[in-house]
């Protein structure tokens, strides 16, 4: 009674899943076709990282060498590259966000479009024991909800170095993808 089908994952309300590491490969397999997206991702944080690390020792050299040579002209493109490096930060944020958001609605895309499919699939005995309006109302919201996380910079880390899931969502997730067996 305890196995991974839809109806104990419908009946357990207190019972949480656990992640591990076959339901995240099963997930990072919807993200299969966004790996180069992914791998901008990546790149636009490593950027906007260097070039936040790039202000204190601009800031170190003008107040260290520059002020007190009295170098006007050095002070002056210091300057120019103290407002430089906030609009180079603001317009690589806009590619990350680019990338985020295309990361997101494919996989959001593909997860729908699987999820209705082997719904299709299933067998009139299901729908006669299941509320359709409740069934598409709660896979549409799953799968929004989990991958919003899931794709959201508080799940993946890459910017802020953690993993801050809650209960909730690895339930979901394991709805989403339970559909499947």
């Amino acid at each position: 009674m305890h196995g991974f089908s839809w109806f104990s994952f419908m009946r357990s309300g207190d019972e949480k899943p656990k992640v591990t590491r076959e339901l995240l490969l099963r997930v990072l397999a919807y993200a299969r076709d966004y790996w180069w997206h992914i791998a901008g991702m990546l790149v636009t944080i490593l950027l906007t990282t260097g070039l936040s690390l790039l202000t204190p020792l601009i800031f170190r050299n003008m107040i260290d060498v520059v002020i007190p040579a009295r170098d006007t002209r050095q002070l002056i493109w210091l300057g120019l590259a103290l407002l430089f490096i906030p609009a180079l930060n603001g317009g690589i944020n806009v590619l990350q966000r680019r990338l985020n958001s295309t990361v997101g609605e494919g996989v959001i895309y593909d997860l729908r479009s699987a999820l209705f499919s082997r719904l299709q699939r299933m067998s009139l005995r299901f729908f006669t024991n299941t509320k359709t309006g409740e069934l598409m109302s709660r896979l549409n919201s799953d799968v929004v909800r989990v991958f919003a996380v899931a794709l959201s910079h508080r799940f993946c880390g890459f910017d802020r170095c953690r993993l801050g899931h809650s209960k909730k969502v690895e339930g979901q997730l394991t709805f989403c993808l339970d559909i499947f067996h």
